[in-house]
């Protein structure tokens, strides 16, 4: 039997990606989103939701090998909300997943000072944005859920990808931190192999638009995770050569890793 997933805000960019990449790998996907227009999957099914009620998408929890929350909505409530429902939801199952993946934000660090953020020593922000994170953040491991649900708070920063019919992908800000869609998948599945990683993790590239970043990725390096496109430069080519979710795809397996063909883990 195929473990099963369930991607919750699959109608979103990175849910439409999540939903295709699973069921090419051959997961069971479930896909959760307010509207059926843009899901993405192969095949599998599709449940709706309205972002902030418990509802029949519930059901589908039970007995699923994981979850992940993409589901980012309009603003700081819908984020909440989103994740409070899922929390609830989880916490009415018998054998709930294994691990619960949620969507947060570098944007959880101080960036007014010149200093380096990583999981460990990064300081949290006074603005907004920075007080929103940890709002989301807070709902994400409040949630009574059971002890068998792992919890991984991924703290994302820009998710590249080049959409058919649009024009070329805006430029970065100096220190923002991005990630190339193809890491942004491999990395979901490094997250939900690794059966004793639990926590924040900044699922961001080790470069910035110069050099370093600001924030550093230090927990997927520290536990051996290889980016395929660490530099932006080649990654907007890249992105740009196959746009729209078909092309992506079509070319997602023409660059193993290997020597060679990535950032090795530790290097920034």
């Amino acid at each position: 039997m195929n473990p099963v997933i369930v991607v919750m805000g699959a109608e979103g960019v990175l849910g439409r990606y999540a939903c295709r990449h699973f069921s090419r790998l051959g997961w069971e996907v479930v896909a959760v989103g307010r509207r059926r227009d843009g899901v993405a999957c192969d095949d599998g099914m599709h449940l709706e939701w309205d972002g902030k009620n418990v509802g029949a998408w519930a059901m589908a929890l039970e007995g699923a090998d994981a979850v992940v929350n993409l589901a980012d909505g309009d603003g700081a409530v819908a984020r909440l909300e989103s994740t409070h429902a899922l929390g609830l939801g989880l916490a009415s199952c018998r054998i709930a997943p294994r691990v619960w993946l949620n969507a947060s934000t570098v944007d959880w660090y101080d960036r007014d000072h010149d200093r380096i953020h990583d999981e460990w020593s990064g300081e949290l922000g006074k603005c907004a944005a920075s007080r929103a994170a940890l709002a989301w953040e807070d709902a994400f491991f409040g949630a009574v859920v059971p002890p068998r649900t792992r919890k991984v708070a991924m703290r994302l920063g820009r998710v590249l990808v080049q959409e058919a019919g649009t024009e070329k992908i805006s430029g970065l800000a100096k220190d923002e931190a991005w990630l190339h869609m193809e890491d942004f998948l491999r990395a979901l599945e490094f997250l939900l192999d690794d059966a004793f990683f639990s926590g924040v993790v900044n699922v961001i590239s080790p470069h910035g638009l110069k050099g370093e970043s600001r924030v550093r990725p230090l927990r997927l390096a520290d536990e051996g995770f290889v980016w395929r496109w660490g530099r932006l430069a080649e990654a907007m080519d890249d992105l740009a050569a196959r746009p729209g979710i078909d092309r992506f795809f079509e070319s997602m397996v023409a660059r193993p890793v290997g020597r060679g063909n990535g950032v090795p883990a530790g290097i920034f």
